[in-house]
């Protein structure tokens, strides 16, 4: 495919959803825009970013967090004091598994994330704080609990990586679609 319409002196997107990159890197450029893609899924997924407040604090967070969802998600659990306490050992373990990249199977990761979202105290979604809580997270949580690929916490990551080569393309995105609506 061949770069039309691209002029290198000017920043092609919204600061807000381009990549750490802000300017397109030749060698990758054909993975530029599936960032700003999966900046929009999670607006979208996460109601509390439909607020331009809270979209401009997450993306201050995510940032603070390098890019990485994993870490800008166990900075919300670990301030969180809406979990209850008896849960703390059970996402300690998986949260170290996530962090260091060490556990096999992420979906269990994604289950887990979800879990806690409903563990959380629901009063937690009550307070204007100008935080973000848990709970206030757990429907996009679950959209994203889908096994066997598809727009799922992993595909998200994926998209979201920081540096450019390690990127999901748009065509292994479309493909994790496709396989997990079962179409050839």
């Amino acid at each position: 495919p061949e770069m039309t319409g691209y002029d290198s002196r000017l920043a092609p997107c919204d600061p807000a959803y381009a990549p750490p990159e802000e300017f397109i890197d030749t060698e990758w450029w054909h993975v530029y825009d599936v960032f700003s893609v999966g900046l929009c899924l999670v607006r979208v997924l996460f109601k509390p970013l439909w607020s331009g407040e809270h979209w401009q604090v997450f993306s201050s967070a995510f940032v603070g967090s390098n890019f990485d969802l994993d870490l800008w998600l166990h900075r919300i659990i670990a301030r969180d004091s809406h979990i209850k306490a008896a849960l703390l050992p059970k996402w300690l373990i998986p949260l170290h598994w996530v962090l260091f990249h060490t556990v096999d199977d992420l979906e269990s990761a994604a289950q887990t994330y979800v879990d806690l979202a409903a563990d959380s105290d629901a009063a937690a979604s009550e307070e204007d704080d100008g935080r973000m809580h848990l709970c206030t997270l757990q429907d996009g949580l679950e959209v994203l609990n889908v096994k066997g690929g598809g727009i799922c916490w992993e595909t998200l990551r994926c998209m979201l990586a920081r540096r450019p080569r390690d990127r999901m393309t748009a065509e292994e995105a479309l493909g994790r679609l496709h396989n997990a609506a079962g179409k050839p």
